[in-house]
């Protein structure tokens, strides 16, 4: 079940039961409870709505049954569920396993089938996963079989440039395409990460157009768009950009070794993209395997256009090997990033 799909459920008070909510969105899913709470009549909403953390299905299924007070739903609103995070038999599938960990989480799952199987018409049951989740676990299958998952990615890129364009607007202010396309290069694909510098360029520019360069003066862009720029740099006469932006990282309190971590997953997606490209893959389809907005895309392409995949593929290999020696004791974190900013500047 899409995004669109659960809201107009709720819009037209069709919602019972349990459902699975999970996605990288973590505003929209937000935005959704909210609604949920509106529901709920004046008054009375304490004595409708349960919350639980880390609950076991049976604690759900039995805040589920209650009957509400005053109103036709009560709302069960269960974030991270333990029979939705890896227990200790998905990790380690070997003999040594407890049988009775094998054993309770048979019971969860089975709790969780109880959820979707059982009369839960007067109740609305959410199950509330922080990120993402594993696809392959029992629950979730159970759950998608009967239409009861709802995923909320992250918005395309143009309808997020839609999106803020409408909350400046509401805001008070405007604001160009660029200039938001420029937000999201800048900060990320997220609302959340977003919205805190919408309402930062109105209060500054008011009534104001916002453009790009007020993006480029206000905004402080996210640490995996400064390793992109750094990285993009560094294959370029530009090289002195990248050490200035290295040392705002370091400046900013960032982790050496988080930043080599960064530097290693973009020399990944580089290698990647290099060797589909040698392969005859469409740039479209690349994109689409990497989950890349179309902006990041663009510059990963460009890259690595002029760079050798086994240069590519050593590098890489060389961000991993570093890793592990700093992680080993071998060498220390600033060490190592220095080495990697040495060898991506040399090419």
């Amino acid at each position: 079940m899409t995004y669109r799909e659960f809201n107009k459920l709720l819009k037209d008070d069709k919602l019972s039961g349990a459902y699975l909510l999970y996605g990288e969105e973590e505003y929209l899913k937000q935005e959704c409870l909210d609604k949920l709470d509106a529901i709920l009549p004046p008054g009375f909403e304490m004595l409708n709505k349960t919350s639980l953390e880390d609950a076991d299905a049976a604690g759900i299924y039995d805040a589920a049954i209650t009957a509400p007070f005053m109103c036709e739903k009560r709302v069960v609103i269960a974030k991270d569920p333990v029979f939705i995070k890896a227990s200790k038999a998905d990790e380690k599938e070997t003999d040594d396993v407890a049988s009775s960990d094998k054993k309770s989480a048979s019971n969860q799952d089975d709790g969780a089938a109880k959820l979707l199987s059982d009369d839960l018409s007067s109740a609305i049951v959410i199950l509330y996963v922080r990120g993402t989740l594993d696809k392959r676990k029992k629950v979730f299958k159970l759950f998608d079989a009967a239409d009861r998952t709802v995923e909320i990615s992250l918005l395309p890129e143009e309808e997020l440039i839609s999106w803020i364009t409408r909350e400046t607007q509401n805001e008070g202010g405007k604001i160009s395409y660029p200039a938001a396309k420029a937000i999201i290069e800048a900060v990320g694909g997220t609302i959340t990460a977003v919205l805190p510098e919408i309402k930062k360029l109105v209060a500054y520019k008011k009534t104001e157009l916002i453009d790009t360069p007020d993006v480029e003066a206000l905004v402080s862009i996210s640490v995996e768009a400064s390793v992109f720029a750094m990285i993009d740099s560094l294959f370029s006469p530009k090289k002195q950009k990248a050490y200035e932006l290295l040392e705002d990282m370091l400046l900013s309190n960032e982790q050496p070794i988080r930043i080599l971590n960064l530097i290693s997953r973009q020399l990944r997606l580089l290698t990647y993209a290099k060797s589909q490209l040698s392969q005859g893959v469409s740039r479209t389809e690349i994109q689409r395997q990497l989950e890349l907005r179309s902006f990041a895309a663009t510059k990963l392409f460009d890259i690595c256009a002029g760079i050798p995949l086994q240069w590519l593929s050593k590098a890489y290999t060389k961000s991993i090997e570093t890793d592990y020696l700093i992680k080993s004791g071998k060498i220390g974190e600033r060490q190592g990033l220095d080495e990697i900013i040495a060898l991506l500047a040399s090419k």
